[in-house]
């Protein structure tokens, strides 16, 4: 028990002096002879252990008295571990749980049919969060934890289906309490987030707390259309194998041949569904599309431009300027009136007034109210595209992002024969070089798109501009504020909600570049003086696990490229090379101060790499205007 005391652990005294709603986080391991449901409070950081053997009962009493009582947070909590709650509370053995634990994780059954098949009712009045959903796209709590820089990414000691020892239920114990630390440090960056969906649920009276901005979009329209309507909100129509048509804007026109045959061709074609639902676009939509100098693509997603080590620079009589659309989709859906048929105009209606209400609010500088009803107006959008939605309707998906695309080319079809350069162009906005003796000319093309879309832009100045690609850039402002995408961004900076969406590569190389192109600050000069370890790490996610030199790591391996660590990383399953991991350093565990093996050389010639990458050595000579 000695290595226990390092989880410290909550008495039962103070355990019973927690106020009713009190934050605990929690997560279950099951063994065939040992299940484990552990809770962590979140103000203290101490833990409740209720334990299972194969002779020894949990005690039911104290697990409901827990579940009941407090505010409960977890990871896949409402696909994983309620469920196996549920079987727990039933008072089913260490066996029977482990079978049910299998029918998760193997056979992927979901809530409705593990009730059926293991005929059990999960408790619904439980005050619980999964953060999941909360959090953007996909990952393992281990993915999100290496995404914060957790101090210890550590993988299930044990395969599944081991019936451990009294030693290893031990280890296991501890794994959990660093699992439970993963998910507090999880909720907390999550706060922000969090604090919206209570809000919003308020506002709407429905649990938003657990659910994506695009599921939170659906409860809110569908809960209001459905109040207006005085029912239940009719299912979308199955669509697989149909056909639908773009209807072009009567406002979309082109002055050149090849825009006016693409335009053709869009009216004329037939676009099928396919088996996810989704419009199948034909294979002739992503050939180029030459405007001036800049070629561009179209595609399911939105326009982009094809431009590759590019670097550009402010300079006297030439402006590098960044002109974007505003709410650019949700305003194509209310101008062009676009309502899925199910749900009618009413729809519309809603949407229009959330809309509405956002603008206020972000113009009053009501920034919680913006910022949740922001998530309403985006997320609404991308349920045009799933079938299980109550919002889906594929034509309208076709119709926004067509639409969108169509008007950007208008755009630059217009700059460009009056002289304006584009540069780059991605979906909503973009780039292009304007000389000052075509201000006028820049002024009236802006006026007339907006005038004729019906559409609002906004402008950002850049005193720099470095792409690699048009996914991939650094755009540094007059005020030194840097806007970098992609590969060359750095969300960990300001620990925003965009770190989950790219696994930490070397950040420290990342702000080497910015710190050049930004100020000119030699590259060896910031690699050499940073000092945090984890600036230094590269995680990556590894299928079937990763190993160094016979050392397991886990399915996420965290590593820095060392002097004295010969060799890469390696798949367990093939001894495969993990993709960049030769001469890595498993980092598993951070350490405190830089390792003084780190290999700095090879961070330096990695950023100076990037300046080659984003063009700045092969840079354009700009004419002045």
């Amino acid at each position: 028990m000695g290595q226990l005391t390092m989880l410290n652990l909550m008495t039962d005294g103070e355990l019973a002096a927690c106020p009713v709603g009190d934050d605990f986080v929690f997560d279950i391991e099951v063994f065939p002879n040992f299940v484990m449901v552990a809770f962590r409070h979140k103000l203290s950081g101490k833990i409740v252990i209720l334990e299972q053997r194969e002779d020894e009962r949990i005690d039911l009493a104290k697990l409901s008295w827990i579940l009941y009582r407090f505010r409960l947070t977890g990871f896949n909590s409402s696909g994983y571990d309620l469920l196996i709650t549920a079987g727990i509370l039933q008072g089913a053995s260490c066996a029977t749980i482990y079978e049910m634990s299998q029918s998760i994780i193997v056979g992927n059954l979901r809530r409705w049919d593990f009730e059926n098949h293991w005929k059990l009712k999960i408790p619904d009045q439980f005050n619980h969060i999964d953060l999941q959903e909360v959090v953007p796209l996909t990952g393992s709590l281990k993915m999100r934890m290496s995404q914060m820089h957790a101090e210890t990414i550590q993988d299930l000691p044990f395969e599944p289906g081991t019936k451990l020892t009294s030693s290893q239920m031990t280890t296991v114990r501890l794994y959990c309490g660093n699992d439970l630390a993963g998910t507090q440090m999880l909720a907390d960056a999550l706060s922000e987030q969090l604090k919206l969906r209570e809000t919003m649920g308020k506002m709407y009276g429905v649990d938003l707390r657990s659910k994506s901005d695009a599921q939170i979009a659906e409860s809110v329209i569908s809960q209001k259309l459905a109040t207006l309507r005085g029912s239940k909100l009719p299912r979308p129509p199955t669509m697989a194998g149909k056909v639908v048509c773009y209807r072009v804007p009567p406002e979309v026109k082109f002055e050149t041949v090849d825009l006016q045959n693409r335009l053709t061709q869009l009216a004329t074609h037939p676009f099928e569904i396919d088996a996810q639902g989704n419009p199948m676009p034909p294979d002739w939509l992503g050939l180029p599309i030459r405007i001036g100098s800049g070629v561009y693509r179209m595609g399911a997603g939105g326009l982009h431009s094809t431009e590759e080590r590019v670097s550009y620079q402010d300079c006297d009589g030439l402006r590098i300027l960044d002109r974007d659309v505003a709410s650019y989709y949700p305003s194509i859906i209310i101008n062009q009136r676009l309502f899925p048929s199910q749900l009618g105009e009413a729809f519309l209606d809603v949407y229009a007034s959330i809309l509405a209400d956002r603008l206020a609010a972000k113009k009053r500088g009501d920034k919680p109210m913006s910022e949740s009803l922001k998530i309403v107006v985006n997320g609404s959008f991308g349920k045009f595209g799933s079938k299980w939605s109550l919002l889906y309707a594929p034509q309208l998906l076709l119709q926004v992002t067509l639409s969108g695309q169509l008007y950007l080319l208008m755009l630059i079809e217009r700059l460009e024969a009056d002289g304006i350069q584009v540069i780059s162009a991605n979906t909503d906005g973009i780039v292009m070089l304007c000389p000052q003796r075509l201000d006028d000319a820049y002024q009236r093309a802006i006026l007339w798109w907006e005038g004729v879309t019906s559409l609002v832009t906004e402008e950002t100045r850049y005193q720099g501009y470095y792409a690699r690609d048009v996914n991939n850039y650094v755009a540094v402002k007059p005020d030194g504020e840097v806007k970098a995408k992609g590969a060359f961004s750095n969300p960990w900076k300001e620990n925003s909600i965009f770190r989950f969406h790219k696994n930490p590569t070397a950040i420290v190389c990342v702000e080497a570049l910015h710190a050049f192109l930004n100020y000119r600050i030699p590259i060896s000069d910031s690699i050499e003086d940073e000092c945090e370890p984890h600036k230094f790490a590269t995680v990556r996610k590894v299928k079937g696990g990763a190993e160094k030199d016979g050392e397991s790591l886990g399915r996420v391996a965290r590593w820095y490229w060392s002097k004295s660590s010969p060799g890469p990383i390696t798949y367990v399953e093939n001894g495969n090379a993990v993709a960049d991991s030769d001469n890595g350093q498993p980092m598993m565990r951070l350490p405190l101060v830089r390792p003084d093996d780190v290999d700095l050389g090879e961070y330096i010639r990695r950023t100076e790499q990037m300046l080659t990458d984003v063009g700045f050595r092969f840079r354009r000579t700009l004419v002045t205007g």
